[in-house]
């Protein structure tokens, strides 16, 4: 397997290249494997040029489930280098046209960072709590969505019982707009 496809950086560090192997072959055969190096050793690369080619071949997702935000928003910037990559690979090589990789839209990988609803909230009051557990922020979104105080849940629910009744195109046009 040539990694470099995938691998977005000019160089690979001492024993990156084995490495990145290791986990590829361990993923082939559906075995675990333990991976323990310090930080700035490009395990999150690593493990995503690894894994990869895997899940692209079989049509997988790849789950990165991180313990903190910045190690999941690292995560989502190697995988914008590893596109970068991709994007230039499909420029250079005329051949990928010939395999079928027809766009970079084909090519380049989807990435998400799903976090807690203190993140992702789009509710002002939920916005504006800095340093509340998520306990507590929980129970604030059930007081706000149960006192319909929270505009977004409100318009979910109107959406939901919309989409519940029979629509005629009319209504359809007034959803959208």
């Amino acid at each position: 397997m040539n990694f470099d496809f995938y691998f977005p950086y000019e160089f690979y560090r001492n024993e990156q290249k084995e490495v990145i192997k290791e986990i590829y072959e361990s993923l082939q055969k559906r075995q675990n494997i333990l991976f323990i190096a310090p930080s700035g050793t490009g395990k999150t690369i690593d493990n995503l040029v690894a894994a990869i080619p895997i899940a692209k071949d079989y049509g997988l997702k790849i789950i990165y489930l991180c313990r903190t935000h910045q190690q999941s928003d690292r995560v989502i910037s190697e995988v914008k280098k590893i596109n970068e990559k991709l994007s230039q690979n499909i420029k250079k090589d005329s051949t990928l046209i010939e395999i079928g990789i027809e766009s970079e839209k084909t090519l380049l990988i989807r990435a998400i960072s799903i976090r807690g609803r203190a993140e992702m909230c789009l509710n002002r009051i939920i916005k504006k709590l800095k340093g509340f557990s998520p306990v507590d922020i929980m129970n604030i979104c059930a007081d706000l969505r149960k006192n319909k105080n929270c505009s977004y849940f409100n318009q979910m629910i109107q959406f939901k019982q919309t989409l519940n009744e029979d629509l005629h195109i009319l209504s359809l046009l007034t959803i959208e707009s």
